[in-house]
């Protein structure tokens, strides 16, 4: 490991390091439609997202291992995640109102289960259905 003479050798070697990098941020819930495969959308994609999937192995009964939980469809950890992080314990965390561009997961769901006529299956299965959508009523 170098030792720097000083704080200003130390900054600039940091400094011409990071310059160096080449940084690629996809963001996959930003993708247009035309992405297909390589979007992200849909509530189980919500759901699963990966601050929210950390936080449910804070909340989640111990038997729940890190390898059972990726063995599982992506419908299947959302229904955790569902249960474990918004159901039980209010979804009030930072993951959960940060979650996809600060709009908020428990906003978003309310807005997709507003109306009796809604059920989570419906949303889960055709997201796109216009029923579904809180801005066409």
């Amino acid at each position: 490991m170098k030792a720097f003479a000083n704080a200003a050798a130390l900054d600039k070697a940091v400094r011409g390091t990071v310059a160096g990098v080449t940084i690629s941020d996809i963001r996959t819930h930003l993708f247009p439609p035309s992405h297909d495969g390589l979007l992200l959308w849909g509530v189980d994609e919500m759901l699963t997202y990966h601050y929210l999937a950390a936080e449910l192995f804070t909340l989640a009964p111990r038997e729940l291992t890190y390898e059972r939980f990726w063995k599982l469809s992506k419908a299947q950890q959302a229904d955790l995640i569902w249960q474990h992080v918004i159901l039980a314990h209010g979804g009030l965390s930072e993951a959960a109102r940060v979650v996809h561009a600060r709009r908020g997961l428990a906003r978003t769901l309310n807005q997709l289960l507003q109306h009796t006529e809604r059920t989570w299956q419906k949303v889960r299965h055709n997201p796109a259905d216009p029923a579904n959508n809180a801005r066409s009523r």
